[in-house]
């Protein structure tokens, strides 16, 4: 039923992809990526199809199979549903069924309620391909209002030194996730470009973020600065000293701190981690599951005795079942 084939998925005997790397005839899409492959057909929920036209093409057509989540429809033998992943504005899983056997493929999951997207739905399947980066015991979060606040009083704190703080994150979806969260405190937030943009998409569909700022590195008041972490190196000289901050899921490890040389980091993620993962896995209740490559040793490891089991590993043309 599925084949990964150059590290994408195909399902078999049909034209659909899910997620490829590589330009398909058709190709399942879980999220927004700025980095949209040029697919001629693709399977995505509204929202997804709408910000891959506003932000990913430019003027080229989409031919786009626009579903909402929760409804059915087929594409010769198999019936097709995309169901909410939780991790970021119509994010969504896609499931497979042929005949009396159902494929979902994960995409990546979030079970915490994030506020401003749907929440996460638990299909049940026959089959679940899983994708995670947190698949390890390490990586354990903290609960996000916690984390938040902690944030909020770092915040705050610098602000009353006078020091401006940089927060480097990506620049879709998580961003205006904290965004959301900080809009309460009475500090000055500025967005770079891009996620001003984005920014500002959300706020089109009636979520609220607050004022919105332009970024420009002629600030004169001491502020919050939100910035994309893959443009660190980018961020202007700035005459008012900063602090350096970051927020993922990354924060776990040391090194994350000391490679991006951050003043301070916070362990906040709109993705699961290792203990979130293993319910949702058990929620959906698969009879086989299929890992895709990434850190998930010890999710290997607890489900190994447990179901049946395999890994995906970075090949070419390999056919699991």
């Amino acid at each position: 039923m599925i084949e990964f084939i150059e590290s994408s998925l195909h399902v078999k005997d049909s034209i659909l992809w899910l997620d490829a790397v590589k330009a398909k005839k058709l190709s399942f899409i879980s999220s927004f990526n700025e980095n949209y492959i040029k697919h001629s057909r693709v399977i995505a929920t509204r929202e997804t199809a709408s910000l891959l036209k506003e932000f990913s093409l430019s003027k080229i057509p989409l031919n786009i199979l626009q579903m909402p989540t929760y409804k059915k429809f087929s594409i010769g033998d198999i019936n097709i549903s995309l169901y909410p992943s939780g991790s970021n504005l119509g994010s969504s899983q896609i499931l497979v069924k042929r005949k009396n056997k159902k494929l979902l493929y994960s995409g990546i999951i979030n079970i915490n309620n994030m506020k401003i997207w749907d929440e996460v739905y638990y299909p049940i399947t026959d089959i679940l391909i899983f994708k995670t980066n947190y698949g390890e015991k390490r990586y354990k979060f903290p609960k996000i209002d916690t984390e938040i606040k902690k944030l909020k009083e770092y915040l705050i704190e610098n602000y009353k030194n006078g020091v401006n703080s940089v927060i480097f994150i990506d620049s879709f979806g998580f961003s205006q996730f904290i965004l959301k969260e900080l809009s309460e405190l009475d500090i000055p937030i500025y967005l770079q470009n891009r996620i001003f943009d984005y920014s500002t998409y959300f706020k089109k569909l009636d979520i609220e973020l607050g004022k919105l700022r332009k970024f420009s590195k002629s600030i004169l008041k001491t502020s919050i600065i939100l910035y994309p972490l893959s443009k660190m190196d980018k961020f202007p000289q700035m005459d008012k000293k900063c602090k350096r901050v970051g927020i993922s899921g990354d924060a776990v490890d040391k090194d994350f701190k000391e490679n991006y040389k951050f003043d301070k980091t916070f362990i906040i993620s709109n993705e699961a981690d290792y203990y979130d993962s293993i319910k949702y896995i058990e929620t959906v209740s698969p009879k086989k599951l299929y890992i895709l490559p990434g850190r998930n040793k010890d999710i290997i490891e607890y489900f190994k005795d447990k179901i049946e089991l395999e890994v995906f590993n970075y090949v070419v043309d390999k056919s699991l079942f």
